[in-house]
This record gives structure tokens, C-alpha cells and sequence, in this order.
């Protein structure tokens, strides 16, 4: 069955789909979640690291 690991210093996550039976509308609903808020993440991290870069090229 499928699963997503995230392990850092401050936390390990696991998430799976429910039980060991088939993958469910709800199993899709909250992969897509998921999946919505890691793009998030990365387009956030992307916007500050390039404001940096900027701030940090304008300042040499």
C-alpha cells in the first residue's frame, strides 16, 4: 500500500491509506491535500529563497 515518510530532526510522520484493504475516494482526497500543501510549501520556500538571493545580489 502506498505511504509518505517525512523524517527531520523535529518530527517523524508517516501517512498510509487506510487499513490493508483497496485505496479510497477518502485515501485520494487526502493525498491531494497533501500533495496541495507541499506545492505550497515549495512555492514559498522558492519566493523566499529568490527574495534572498535578490536582497543578498543588491547589497554586493
Amino acid at each position: 500500500r502506498p505511504y509518505l515518510v517525512l523524517e527531520s530532526d523535529e518530527a517523524d510522520v508517516t501517512v498510509s491509506t487506510t487499513g490493508a484493504g483497496p485505496v479510497t475516494a477518502e485515501d485520494l482526497d487526502i493525498a491531494r491535500q497533501i500533495f496541495n500543501a507541499a506545492a505550497r510549501y515549495l512555492a514559498d520556500c522558492e519566493r523566499l529563497h529568490a527574495e534572498h538571493a535578490q536582497a543578498t545580489d543588491s547589497a554586493a
